[in-house]
């Protein structure tokens, strides 16, 4: 193959689509022979290809969670941001986190259970 795939998920896709290929090609009755080993080509690919789909399927479940990672990142930074006072309303020092001198405004307990009771849900995302 003269292209170079990256990961195992593409590089089993490729070899997918080129056993499909080669079985529209060969005639028919060809695909029931057997070897030495009493496989037809279907037997022998899945046996050769064992080992590739289990780095595969480790790939993609690694790539999922990195995903969902991320995803719980943009999710928190959004919903912060959604439900955020600008500061200079209540003159609130600007050296100071924003969130925890609401308290002195009245707002805090109250914006603080919401924006973290939000996020609170998809942590456990994260770990399955």
């Amino acid at each position: 193959m003269a292209q170079k795939l990256i990961g195992p998920a593409m590089q089993l896709q490729a070899e997918l689509r080129w056993m499909l290929r080669v079985k529209n090609i060969v005639p028919p009755h060809y695909t029931m022979h057997r070897n030495n080993k009493y496989q037809t080509a279907e037997e022998l690919f899945n046996e050769e290809h064992n080992e590739l789909l289990k780095s595969a399927q480790d790939s993609i479940k690694d790539t999922a969670q990195s995903c969902s990672t991320v995803a719980v990142l943009v999710a928190g930074v959004v919903f912060a941001a959604a439900y955020a006072i600008p500061g200079d309303k209540f003159k609130v020092p600007k050296d100071s986190p924003f969130f925890w001198n609401l308290h002195l405004h009245g707002l805090g307990g109250h914006l603080l259970l919401i924006v973290f009771g939000g996020l609170f849900p998809l942590y456990p995302l994260l770990s399955s």
